[in-house]
């Protein structure tokens, strides 16, 4: 490995396949993480579980190997693990999968949640690539699942399927776009971002830090792609901006679908 200067920054060269999804992107990622790191850059994490496919337990696949860093499931079944959702919600799945042909067919693959089926589909190529697909999933702990679902072997060929790696992200919290306060009139009025026909919830604390629980205000749905609620204190118990609530901190949830 060598580097070389260049401006403010650095060019670094090495002879590591970077490029090779099943081998190297981990390495990849911490080493490119370490570069930034040190350059002083503040890195922000997205809220996920990621799951590596070779951790998951084998369930019923017969032929079975972990090779390269990734699960490869020589024969229909499926793998699985136990994941926590902490709420109800739409979550999306990004499945990282590869596999084989045979009949110039390729892999059918599932998720499988509690055991059943929420969604199929055929691998796109034989190279490892990401697909991610959005299910609703009520809140506890449940068994999450891949799946091989055509396994087929006509000489020479053979068809298989590979998982690299699952990643469940929870479902963004609503985008806050204005928030106004009146202090002569004791008013204060919050918008955000929706989705058509989605049930949102506003809530307010007096504290962030302390021990006051949020306090849930009003719930409502939104026929359009942005809300707004005015807090009269009629709901919350005390104007805004009064003696009684001198400072209020307001967040607004997505109710279950």
């Amino acid at each position: 490995m060598a580097q070389i200067r260049r401006g403010n920054g650095w060019v670094v060269l090495d002879e590591v396949a970077w490029e090779s999804e099943s081998r190297n992107a981990t390495k990849a990622n911490r080493f490119a993480s370490s570069l930034l790191a040190g350059l002083g850059a503040a890195l922000r994490l997205p809220q996920a579980l990621r799951i590596e496919a070779e951790t998951m337990t084998n369930i019923n696949v017969t032929a079975y190997n972990v090779s390269g860093g990734s699960a490869w499931l020589y024969s229909n079944g499926r793998i699985e693990t136990a994941a926590r959702f902490t709420k109800t919600g739409a979550y999306a799945f990004e499945v990282m999968a590869a596999g084989t042909t045979a009949a110039g067919v390729l892999p059918q693959v599932a998720i499988l949640i509690d055991g059943v089926t929420r969604t199929n589909w055929f691998l796109t190529t034989t190279q490892m690539t990401r697909y991610v697909l959005n299910l609703s999933i009520a809140a506890g702990t449940r068994r999450i699942a891949l799946a091989f679902l055509n396994d087929a072997n006509p000489a020479p060929e053979d068809r298989n399927a590979a998982f690299d790696r699952l990643v469940i992200m929870p479902p963004s919290p609503p985008r806050i776009t204005w928030i106004h306060g009146d202090t002569a009139r004791h008013l204060a009025t919050i918008q955000w971002e929706t989705t058509p026909g989605k049930s949102y919830e506003v809530q307010l604390t007096d504290e962030l830090n302390g021990p006051t629980p949020w306090l849930p205000l009003i719930a409502l749905t939104s026929p359009g792609t942005a809300a707004s609620w005015q807090d009269t204190g009629a709901l919350s118990g005390a104007p805004p901006f009064s003696p009684a609530a001198p400072r209020r901190f307001y967040r607004v949830s997505q109710r279950s679908p």
